[in-house]
């Protein structure tokens, strides 16, 4: 029994091209201008606060108390007359960040919305004359806590979300060596959140070292300078962002779900057992709807800090049988003798496939996964980890671009053995001659767009890794065309709608569909009879393969 691409009228087929080409442009549109950038970017100056008694350390130093006195007093310096007098050593300082900052004397509270929330920890340490080093490279200790309160709480019922203490490493150098002058220190990671559940945060930190009765200090941070001031860059996605993409998926999911329904519906009413291509696009089917499962608008009324783990675990399986599939698809059309029509004949291939999205997911459990435990881990918080986790962005990226020239190597085979194959159909008669030619322009263009919806992902996966670098160092790009959103929502469209098509194409045919086709478009030029593949071999699965064998017959 045919697939529908083989019976459908090439009228047909081309409305309905045009209408998915029109949806994708749509989806690119909504990306670029309706949606907003996917992250935002706050920077934020710690308020220095004096603890008199070093601790309780239970207690909690915010600085937009009604009472500043007793909820922090102020240190405007850490260094000249006012630290002197006040004997102030690096114990007696805790940094406050309390966010969302006010905004035109109004209080903002941040959104559910927002899902994750990012933080980046960024010291000013300024040059000490003849006593300053040309650069600081160090391990800083950090005694770190956060904690949140809502709206409707006492100012002072601050309830803590995570505790720690860390280490950092400082790497500062300086270009022009003046009193003053202050270092350039590359940003350090400082905390994730897998949830925006509340409505204001606040981070408490400390940067303690011991103080001898000598004047003399010692410990980690004892060789950290002259520290003027902490930033924290805090960084969300972005509510209209989130608005927009949960709107896509939701609206995407149902026409996924009765594509697959209505695919598997038309395999099943087969006398023959399902094919290694039908069993791998009803997989992909699933995985698809797996990821366009709107589950995310849960943590709108609930605390769910796994969401964002979660979400990756989906993608990366949505990207495993994704993968996977076009390895088989592609490997479907090589027009050679090798039967295809078993997993084992692509070993290799999806070894290779599992490997790489292997790495992706043990690095995303070292990062996120130990979050969901402690909010301050950081895999690049030491020089070993750091290595470690751009070993594997470096690994899944190389294994990207070698995934994608092996599958355009694999589809440039097809393509040629598919044109080599049409220079045979000289001797055939006119209306056979043009049945065949028509069908093999029908599954190039598709394995044209095939490698196409390839480049787009891989394109998009660079531009996802250059995004969060720029916004790990605090850039927010700002433009009236948002590039990023465009490519996010509209490569998500992408696998959408061409899952959909292959989903509805390579749906079977009946003989009773077929007959009407042929009726309807009985004036077009070129009417496509259905092949009799009865005589198939198993592994047949469209009237391509059927031509594979068929032709030479002819």
């Amino acid at each position: 029994m045919a697939a529908l691409i083989d019976t459908l009228s090439t009228r047909k087929l081309v409305v309905f091209g045009i209408f998915l080409l029109l949806l994708q442009i749509a989806f690119f549109i909504i990306g670029g201008t309706i949606a907003p950038s996917p992250s935002n970017v706050s920077s934020m100056l710690s308020t220095k606060c004096q603890d008199d008694h070093r601790g309780p350390k239970d207690s909690w130093f915010y600085p937009r108390g009604k009472d500043s006195n007793k909820t922090c007093r102020r240190i405007d310096s850490l260094h000249g007359e006012e630290a002197d007098r006040k004997k102030l050593t690096a114990s007696d300082v805790v940094f406050a960040v309390q966010f969302p900052l006010p905004r035109d004397g109004q209080e903002l509270t941040m959104s559910r919305w927002f899902q994750g929330i990012l933080g980046v920890l960024h010291p000013e340490i300024s040059y000490q004359g003849e006593a300053g080093l040309d650069d600081i490279q160090m391990e800083m200790e950090i005694h770190a806590r956060i904690g949140y309160r809502n709206r409707d709480d006492p100012e002072d019922a601050w309830k803590e979300i995570d505790r720690s203490v860390e280490s950092r490493q400082l790497d500062c150098n300086i270009e022009e060596k003046h009193d003053g002058y202050l270092y350039n220190c590359t940003p350090m990671a400082l905390f994730e959140l897998g949830s925006s559940h509340h409505d204001f945060y606040l981070v408490n930190l400390r940067l303690p070292v011991t103080t001898y009765s000598n004047g003399t200090v010692s410990g980690k941070n004892a060789a950290l300078g002259k520290l003027e001031d902490l930033w924290i860059i805090e960084i969300h996605q972005n509510g209209g962002f989130t608005r927009v993409w949960w709107s896509v998926k939701t609206f995407l999911f149902p026409f996924v779900l009765a594509a697959v329904v209505f695919f598997w519906h038309k395999i099943q009413q087969l006398a023959k057992a399902p094919r290694l291509l039908e069993k791998m696009l009803f997989a992909l089917g699933l995985a698809l709807l797996l990821l366009d499962a709107p589950m995310e608008w849960f943590s709108l009324a609930f605390d769910i800090p796994a969401m964002l783990l979660v979400s990756d675990i989906r993608q990366g399986i949505f990207y495993s049988v994704l993968l996977a599939f076009w390895i088989i698809f592609a490997g479907e059309y090589q027009m050679d003798d090798v039967i295809r029509d078993n997993i084992v004949v692509y070993w290799k291939h999806l070894a290779a496939v599992a490997f790489g999205c292997i790495c992706l997911f043990v690095f995303d459990m070292c990062e996120r996964g130990v979050q969901l435990t402690n909010a301050f881990y950081s895999i690049w918080a030491t020089p070993t980890g750091t290595h470690l986790a751009m070993g594997f962005i470096i690994t899944a990226a190389v294994c990207a671009c070698v995934y994608f020239f092996f599958l355009t190597y694999m589809v440039g085979l097809a393509l040629r053995n598919m044109w080599e194959k049409r220079k045979k159909l000289a001797r055939l008669d006119e209306k056979r001659r043009k049945h065949y030619q028509v069908l093999i322009f029908r599954f190039q263009f598709l394995l044209l767009v095939t490698l196409l919806c390839a480049a787009l992902t891989v394109i998009s996966f660079i531009i996802g890794q250059v995004s969060e670098s720029s916004l790990k160092v605090g850039d927010e790009h700002q433009g009236g065309l948002e590039y990023r959103s465009a490519v996010s929502v509209g490569v998500y469209a992408m696998w959408n709608l061409y899952v959909l098509a292959l989903l509805v194409l390579y749906s079977p045919s009946s003989t009773h569909e077929a007959l009407e086709e042929t009726r309807e478009d009985a004036s077009e030029d070129i009417v496509l009879d259905r092949m009799d593949t009865s005589t198939a071999p198993p592994s047949e699965l469209t009237s391509m393969t059927s031509f594979i064998r068929k032709v030479a017959e002819d």
